[in-house]
């Protein structure tokens, strides 16, 4: 019998589920699109309760008459959101886009030395890790970080729901802030920084390994048969590199997603100590991820599509085709180099090439003979652009 697993990954614009066999086919695959909510400047949240309901329409979807023998889990990294003792949601998550927390990056580096922070963790001094979003929770919002009694990132919220207890992979826990990536724990000196106590924290585990079989809360939101084994698993862009089996430090994989990354798998924890650019998280069984991130990837065509893009998503629809197929199309009639036209693409703030949670995006040198496809083409020629300097 061929062995096969339903893996589903939550991003930060799609929730996605797929019934993969050992042989690496992909047997089914289904999707559903998250909403970003941003109730005020800054902000850019996802509802729990929907990522919730998202994975489970998806799971069931991609495992619906076929025999699942394992689950495993991918999901976005550096969202944050407080839970109560009842193991309900009392905040949204807030996603690696919400800039709010930037002051309090600043106040991190404050509070200790950010290069021994940096080698502890593998997090360069950003704002958008959950440490800062902590101190962002207990000075903005005092009595809900009182009344919360997990501090949890997205996967472990999910996990909760289905195992009844938050457990967490290295590999998530590593996007965190708050996690010594070498000796594959919660750290120290970020738990005195933040404030709270590991126990208000998901129990660390290896998202190799085996957690649990899924007993009938859990067997019932993936759609399987209880007894199924999960595995918690990684962080989306780590189970990237897995899933193309690029593994060498020397070789890397560009990921264009939400956000823009490139990165590499090693065997042991690599570092920028000089200027602490380079994020360095635990992927899963003894490799180590390394790399740079730009904060604005796909997120920005999305804003296009959402607020320029009626017409695309319209006659898509009625194509029963992606808007993006469209846009892709449309930037096409245009030059390389968009007649001259700039996008700069930091709507969100931004990681690299610096570090800025309150840069913005710009679109420089519009003149009267530039058509949308001009404007198209730079939007993806601004990631391209930082990736570039990535590299």
């Amino acid at each position: 019998m061929v062995l096969k697993v339903l893996t589903v990954d939550i991003g930060t614009t799609n929730v996605k589920a797929a019934v993969v066999d050992e042989r690496g086919r992909i047997l089914k695959v289904s999707s559903r699109e998250l909403k970003l909510l941003t109730p005020e400047p800054g902000a850019a949240e996802h509802s729990p309760q929907e990522i919730v309901r998202a994975v489970g329409e998806t799971a069931k979807l991609a495992a619906k008459r076929l025999e699942v023998d394992a689950v495993a889990l991918t999901c976005y990294q550096h969202g944050l959101m407080l839970v109560d003792r009842e193991g309900r949601p009392i905040t949204n998550a807030l996603t690696h886009m919400d800039s709010r927390s930037g002051p309090y990056a600043a106040r991190v580096e404050e509070l200790c030395d950010p290069r021994e922070l940096y080698e502890r963790t593998g997090c360069p001094p950003l704002f958008v890790y959950a440490l800062p979003k902590i101190l962002w929770f207990k000075a903005r919002r005092p009595n809900i970080a009182r009344e919360a009694k997990y501090f949890l990132l997205v996967k472990d919220y999910l996990v909760l729901n289905a195992v009844g207890e938050p457990y967490i992979d290295y590999g998530n826990a590593s996007g965190s802030q708050l996690f010594n990536i070498r000796q594959l724990r919660w750290d120290d000196l970020a738990l005195e920084i933040a404030g709270i106590a590991e126990d208000r924290l998901a129990t660390p585990a290896e998202g190799a390994e085996v957690l649990c079989l899924l007993k009938g809360r859990g067997a019932e939101l993936f759609g399987v048969n209880p007894g199924t084994p999960l595995a918690l698993g990684t962080f989306d862009g780590a189970g990237q590199n897995f899933g193309y089996l690029i593994e060498k430090p020397e070789l890397a994989v560009v990921n264009l997603g939400t956000t823009a990354v490139l990165r590499a798998l090693a065997r042991e924890p690599l570092l920028d100590i000089k200027g602490m650019r380079v994020f360095c998280y635990y992927a899963a069984a003894g490799r180590w991820a390394f790399g740079g991130s730009t904060n604005n990837g796909g997120s920005v065509l999305r804003w296009f599509r959402d607020v320029l893009g009626a017409p695309e998503t319209i006659v898509a629809s009625l194509l029963e085709m992606s808007p993006y197929d469209l846009l892709t199309r449309e930037a096409e009639l245009a030059p390389p180099g968009s007649g001259g036209l700039m996008f700069l693409p930091f709507m969100a703030g931004e990681r690299f090439p610096f570090r800025d949670p309150y840069s913005r995006g710009v679109l420089l040198g519009l003149r009267y003979d530039h058509r949308k496809c001009h404007i198209v083409r730079a939007f993806m020629e601004g990631v391209a652009m930082v990736l570039k300097s990535i590299l």
